[in-house]
This record gives structure tokens, C-alpha cells and sequence, in this order.
């Protein structure tokens, strides 16, 4: 079955706060059990790992989990004030890759807010000079990507495969499998994506670790502590210089480091 999605853009502008707002998806069941349901939270927030605010059903594009080489969809089930609950049923044991795509939205933004907000990004120069040189207006598309890798008895044996994302992160290696570094390739529309900034933060609330993206799109990070990790960043882009419209991408990867293997 193919991976892509098409999907239309809503009508639908946005008040923004200056703080960028990552999405994304964590494991909320215990291991993985052939034929007995996954549950994932989906959030959007401020701060990982602290859930802000729940994700509407309606928004979602696309949301599947693969597991060896088959994908089971996910569904909707509760929704609370801070998470959406999503579940789907594994057909074996082994980990598995989730993730969800939602559609696109359209926001504008103050201007006296962007500075703070290309610096949570940590956007790179020409982005920041594109928008000191232009009209203090800021209108921008924005499309929101999460994925979790969940450990089961066996390694994931396609991580390094790609899923579709608009913006996607992908693990060279298991972080279950004891090694001395996390190594990542990052996709925008399934091509490399080089100088974009990647944060790596821990549950625990120590500041972010960064790193850029090389000219392969690669990127990596000495191998944390064990505990929970998210992966994120935003590919920012003008599209119209003398306009003020924007468009971006923004993604997450959530993945557990065990204590041993």
C-alpha cells in the first residue's frame, strides 16, 4: 500500500503564539501483545514530555504503524483536553514504527514575535535575513509530523525504511541495541534535507542537545541515558519574500533508551 497521503488545504487561519509548538506521539500501553490493541498518545505542547493540548480527530491525514512488513491503521478513541488517544491492533510481537500526518494548517504571526521564534527553532541565517529584509508581515503554512519507534522482542527490522512523512526523521540503528551514538538521516519529501537544526530532548527537563544536519541530511548525537527522547525540528521556507508567507514542516520522533539490553 503506498505511504503518501494527499489531502486539502483548509481555509483556516490561525492566532500564534511566539512559542513554537511541537506535536507529537508516545506509547501509553505496556509491551507489544499480537492481537491485543497499542495505545499512543497524541499531543501538542510547549515542552516535552508535558502534554498541552489534545490533537481534533478530524485533523489527522494519516495515521499508521508498521511492524516488520506489515502497517495496521490507527484509530481515534478518547479524547481528552491534553491528548488525543489512538490505538491499533499489531499482528506480531516485534517493534514497531508509528506515525501520524496532519493536515496542513494556515496562521499568521505577530511580528514582534518571530525573532523569538525563529531562535526556538534555531533557524538558520537565511532565513533570518530573508524575513529582517521584508515585510513585517508573517503568514505561514504549516504541516505537523510525529512518529515513535516501540520497542517488542525483536528489533524493528525496517527503521532505516522510510515511512512518507513530509518531514521525517530516520534512525540508522535501533536505540534499544546498545551503541555509542544516535545516527539519523533527515527526509523532506523523501530527499535529504542538509543545515537543519535538530534538538534531542529528554523527559527528564535538561536543556536540548543540537545538531545540523550535514549536506547528506545526516545528523548525530552521542547515545543518552536511558529514559524516553524526543527528536525534533522545523524546515522553515519563504515562499514569497516580498509577501511574507512562509511555509514549513514541522516533526517529531519519539523513542525509548533502555537501561540495558
Amino acid at each position: 500500500m503506498s505511504m503518501k497521503t494527499c489531502f486539502a488545504l483548509p481555509i483556516l487561519v490561525l492566532a500564534f503564539s511566539a512559542s513554537a509548538h511541537d506535536t507529537w506521539m508516545a506509547p501509553v500501553s505496556g509491551p507489544i501483545r499480537a492481537g491485543t490493541v497499542l495505545s499512543l498518545d497524541l499531543t501538542s505542547g510547549e515542552r516535552f514530555p508535558q502534554a498541552g493540548s489534545s490533537i481534533a480527530p478530524e485533523r489527522i491525514a494519516q495515521a499508521n504503524c508498521r511492524q516488520g512488513g506489515a502497517v495496521f491503521a490507527l484509530h481515534a478513541a478518547d479524547k481528552s483536553a491534553k491528548s488525543l488517544r489512538v490505538g491499533g491492533t499489531p499482528p506480531g510481537e516485534q517493534s514497531a514504527t508509528c506515525w501520524v500526518l496532519l493536515k496542513p494548517r494556515t496562521l499568521d504571526l505577530k511580528p514582534d514575535t518571530v525573532a523569538h521564534y525563529l531562535d526556538e527553532i534555531d533557524a538558520p541565517e537565511t532565513v533570518r535575513k530573508t524575513w529582517e529584509s521584508g515585510p513585517k508581515r508573517w503568514r505561514e503554512t504549516y504541516t505537523k509530523n510525529a512518529k515513535t519507534l516501540i520497542s517488542g522482542n525483536t528489533p524493528e527490522v525496517q527503521l532505516a525504511v522510510p515511512v512518507g512523512l513530509s518531514l521525517e526523521f530516520v534512525l540508522q540503528a535501533d536505540p534499544a541495541v546498545i551503541g555509542q551514538r544516535i545516527d539519523l538521516l533527515v527526509l523532506r519529501g523523501g530527499k535529504p534535507v542538509p543545515g537543519l537544526s535538530v534538538a534531542l530532548t529528554g523527559e527528564k527537563g535538561a536543556a536540548p542537545q543540537r545538531a545540523r544536519s550535514d549536506t547528506a541530511g545526516r545528523a548525530s548525537f552521542l547515545r543518552p541515558g536511558p529514559g524516553r527522547w524526543m527528536l525534533s525540528a522545523t524546515d522553515l521556507r519563504s515562499i514569497d519574500a516580498q509577501q511574507g508567507t512562509w511555509e514549513s514542516e514541522f516533526s517529531t520522533l519519539v523513542f525509548d533508551v533502555p537501561s540495558s539490553r
